[in-house]
């Protein structure tokens, strides 16, 4: 019982995924600006709702007069400047990070592997040169499994590489989706779509389908295990 839960705790630690009472994004493997950005816009807008609360407050109170029409008619040029400067600033602090981050994501370069992944109704095909292999869900998942996420095939790649996925479906549209990466890459039927990952450490990461493929649409689940270059040519050795 000990090895069980020793095995357990360990797989545990390598998993990237949500948990269940979890507030805010999971665990990212890359991408840690995504965070700061999330967490600047969060406080933004904050600030502004507030800020636009406590300002209708203020004018709609009879007994407050600081800010009322009168006044406002009275405010000068400066003023106005600094009421029309102050949000062109806001949005530019904002709108050029999001063009930045959108740009890295889309764009990598080189690359060091390349995979091609195709959907189906319901499972993925993953493809590496000559070799290929399909990905189910796992139906009756063990102890340490993870219940609609969890594979037969888990895709290993290697961790610190620059991997690129070719996205494409043979039926129906899905999606490829990981939100540990921030990935979401439509798989349409004869068409080619392009994603970019790069795991900073080792681990799993899962996603799901994020596009309505019919009946059993939830039950498509992905799963990367980012591993070292020995257990990456091992793998990909027995497909």
């Amino acid at each position: 019982m000990s090895y069980t839960m020793t095995c357990v705790t360990l797989k545990f630690n390598l998993t990237h995924t949500s948990m269940y009472g979890q507030l805010g994004l999971m665990d990212s493997m890359t991408h840690s600006e995504m965070y700061l950005f999330h967490d600047t816009l969060l406080v933004t807008i904050s600030v502004i709702f507030l800020s636009v609360v406590l300002y209708y407050m203020m004018v709609t109170n009879t007994g407050f007069q600081v800010l009322n029409m009168e006044n406002m008619a009275k405010l000068d040029t400066a003023s106005e400047m600094i009421w029309t400067i102050v949000p062109l600033f806001v949005l530019c602090s904002l709108g050029i990070p999001s063009l930045a981050l959108l740009y890295k994501l889309e764009y990598m370069g080189t690359v060091d592997l390349t995979y091609k992944v195709i959907g189906h109704q319901w499972y993925w095909s993953y493809g590496h040169g000559e070799s290929s292999v399909d990905s189910y869900m796992v139906a009756e998942p063990t102890v340490g499994d993870l219940r609609l996420l969890d594979v037969d095939n888990r895709l290993s790649v290697p961790y610190g590489a620059d991997i690129r996925f070719i996205v494409t479906s043979t039926d129906v549209i899905h999606a490829f989706s990981l939100p540990n990466f921030f990935v979401k890459c439509d798989a349409v039927p004869g068409r080619l779509n392009t994603s970019y990952v790069n795991s900073d450490v080792p681990g799993l990461a899962y996603g799901q389908c994020s596009e309505i493929c019919g009946v059993n649409h939830s039950f498509m689940p992905i799963c990367l295990e980012f591993v070292n270059w020995e257990g990456f040519m091992e793998s990909v050795a027995g497909w």
